[in-house]
């Protein structure tokens, strides 16, 4: 074993193999990204309204989806809109549900308050077996 981790030589050249694939397909997005904002020339959102965040989430999903996104940014309107990258950020969320990419796990606080309620209601409609004695045989009797 190694102090740096990574052990073997073979699992270095994986490392630099995945982080080669990260990079290039960081460039790739980059310029599709920059295409995209010299064709649609009257796009309100800009550049500056992508964020490290927002550019990350991008590259996390496949370079198709992400292109998907991407134009679907390109119709967003921002008239009336506070906070643009919450609002990018909620549009490729919404965008990213619909292409099946996107799965929502129960965050914290009120989302979590409102899967346990759910949970207990269920709870509550299924009472399911309870065990009744009768000729003599005990049976089970569902309870809805």
């Amino acid at each position: 074993r190694t102090v740096g981790g990574w052990g073997s030589s073979r699992k270095r050249g994986l490392k630099r193999m995945l982080q080669k694939d990260q990079h290039r397909r960081k460039e790739e997005f980059e310029k599709d990204l920059l295409e995209m904002f010299e064709q649609n020339p009257k796009m309100e959102v800009k550049v500056a309204d992508l964020d490290d965040a927002i550019k990350e989430f991008l590259l996390t999903i496949p370079q198709g989806d992400s292109r998907k996104v991407l134009e679907e940014l390109a119709k967003v309107s921002f008239r009336k809109v506070k906070n643009r990258r919450r609002y990018i950020m909620g549009v490729m969320k919404r965008r990213l549900r619909e292409l099946g990419q996107l799965v929502e796990t129960p965050g914290t606080g009120k989302q979590q308050l409102e899967q346990k309620k759910m949970n207990l209601e269920e709870e509550k409609r299924e009472i399911t077996v309870a065990r009744n004695y009768e000729d003599g045989q005990w049976h089970e009797v569902h309870v809805v």
